[in-house]
């Protein structure tokens, strides 16, 4: 039986848990960050300036399809398409650790 001087779980991984969780949300700001240029250097229709205000996920799908419309070399268009994959299923780990870090905790 616990007694209420024992360290609280949460208080005990406190420092740690806010270290990783900041450093999880600065490196998807680099991410989201990065998408947000891609689109604007790739687009000649001022897309950077329309889609700043929108979801992840949809920058995400205009950045596929204008990477898929792009005549460009076959390899760099998977490596593109593979790597915009990639960022969106580490936005939804994102999403699962800072709303809900200890959910599912032994899945990553």
């Amino acid at each position: 039986m616990s007694s209420d001087l024992e360290t609280p779980f949460l208080d005990a991984l406190y420092k740690d848990l806010a270290l990783a969780l900041g450093n999880a949300v600065w490196a998807f700001a680099r991410i989201e960050w990065t998408v947000y240029k891609f689109i604007g250097r790739l687009s000649k229709d001022g897309l950077d300036e329309l889609v700043g205000e929108i979801a992840f996920r949809q920058r995400c799908s205009i950045l596929t399809r204008i990477v898929e419309r792009r005549s460009s070399l076959e390899p760099a268009k998977v490596r593109a398409l593979a790597a915009i994959k990639n960022t969106e299923q580490l936005a939804e780990r994102r999403n699962i650790i800072v709303h809900n870090p200890l959910a599912n905790m032994d899945r990553y």
